[in-house]
Order: C-alpha cells, then structure tokens, then sequence
C-alpha cells in the first residue's frame, strides 16, 4: 500500500508541473504596463524635457513624435527627449515574452500670449481653486487627475475677461477642460467667447454647445478649439456646467462639475 501511494504522489506531481508551451503562453498574456512619462512642462516657450520610465529587463520602448501608434520600428527611447515646439509624442512598451503595454500619450502646445489682468465675472469655487485667479493663464498645464492644483472646478456657470496690456493679434484660443464622469465631471455644455477692441464693449464671437458624454470613460483631458484671427484689447469667456447629467449615469439629473484647464491664446 505503501508503494502505491507513492507511485500516485509521484504521478500527482508529474501532472500538475506546465511543460515549457504551456508556461510561453501564459507569459504572452501579460500585458507590460504603460511607460512613465514626465515632462517639464507641457506649454513649451524655449525647450521641454521629456523622459520615458519601464523599469524592466529586457524592455525597449519605442515612440513617434507625430501622433501615430508606436511599433517596434518606431524611434527607440534611450534618453532624454527636448522638446521645442508643438508636437504629441506617443510611446509603447516591448518586450519579448510580454504583450505589449498600452500606448502612453503626451500632448506639448506652444505658449501663447500672456494675459495682462483677470476679472472673473464671480467668485471662484473654493473647494476647488487651483493656484487663484491666474491658474487658467499661469502658462502650466495640469494632469489627468482632478486633484491636481492646476484645475479649476465649477459646480456652476462660470465667466472671466482677459486683458491684454495692448492690442493683440490673436490667431486662435485653445481651452483645456477635463472628461471624468467617474468623478461627476462632464466636458462644458456650453462655450461662449466675445472680444473688446476697447476693453468696454464686446462683441461675441463664438456660441457653442458640446455635445454631453454618452458614455463612462477613464479621466481624459481635452481641448476646444477656436479660430480668432482678430486684433483685441480683452476677450470674455463664459462657460457652463451640465445642468442634468444624463440616464446611463449613477448621478442622472445631477448638475455635473465642470473643471478647467489652461487658456491658450495663439500667436
């Protein structure tokens, strides 16, 4: 009896160790994490670093500095990048027993004018006021998360006008907001944009309505873009939260949270 319990221990052992195939593919079923990305900046005036982490033997990461999805024919990732001027760098792990890690983006804009002086047409919220009143001009984007300093969050229409110390020839406006339902946080439902050429009257220029998200995604962070073309002495931009937050959301009825990044205006 003795042998044989044995011989079934021995066999039982046999039967659970994964032969070399088996262990491969499961190998290839791991996904590599996303590559670190840190930048000094993301408005670029002269220069940018840019650095990409995976601390991981055998793993190269390849990259494309002009948008496209990375391969392991892209550019090979082996020190520190400068930045000069706009551009979206995208970047991908690899690894040859791993799949290959999802695609890491990181956008750079040119810096635009700096604005002179802010009235905001109400008062900020404080629980989420980022670094004061200049946060939306201060020339630094903020990140994905919504905690981070260079967010400002409304829970209401919200308004400022921006003036320059004289005329300005602005060729468009970029405005940054961020798309977080997760959170309560849904892109602005509405835009609106008029421009002073005396800093007293104004007229409008743009009267936008964004569509609402109609689905939950990840934290993402977005721009609305419009072209000015105009020669102004100030520019009033006013947005608006989402009033009612839409059915397939936990917070349906809701009035949504509405945070904004950096305000651009282009050369």
């Amino acid at each position: 009896m003795k042998g044989i319990f044995i011989l079934i221990m021995i066999m039982s052992l046999l039967s659970c160790k994964q032969d070399p195939a088996h262990q491969l593919v499961q190998e290839n079923e791991i996904r590599l994490v996303k590559p670190r990305l840190k930048a000094t900046n993301k408005i670029v005036d002269s220069t940018v670093i840019l650095t990409a982490e995976l601390k991981l033997d055998e793993t190269k990461i390849y990259f494309t500095e002009n948008g496209e999805e990375p391969t392991e024919g892209s550019l090979l990732y082996q020190s520190p990048i400068v930045i000069s001027g706009a551009s979206t760098y995208r970047f991908k792990a690899f690894h040859p027993s791993w799949k290959a890690s999802e695609t890491a983006e990181i956008r750079f804009v040119q810096k635009g004018y700096s604005v002179d002086s802010i009235i905001w047409l109400q008062p900020l919220n404080n629980q989420y006021a980022g670094q004061g009143t200049r946060t939306l001009v201060n020339h630094v984007k903020a990140t994905n998360n919504y905690l981070n300093k260079e967010w400002l969050g409304f829970d209401a229409p919200a308004g400022l006008i921006c003036t320059f110390e004289k005329d300005t020839e602005i060729s468009s406006i970029d405005i940054g907001y961020l798309n977080h339902p997760g959170a309560w946080i849904f892109p602005p439902a509405k835009i609106s944009i008029d421009v002073s050429y005396d800093g007293i009257d104004f007229q409008k220029k743009s009267d936008e309505t964004l569509p609402v998200t109609e689905k939950a995604i990840g934290p993402s962070m977005s721009t609305y873009h419009i072209d000015l073309n105009e020669k102004v002495l100030a520019v009033r931009l006013r947005f608006e939260n989402v009033q009612n937050i839409p059915e397939w959301h936990d917070g349906a009825g809701n009035g949504a949270w509405l945070f904004m990044d950096e305000i651009i205006f282009n050369k």
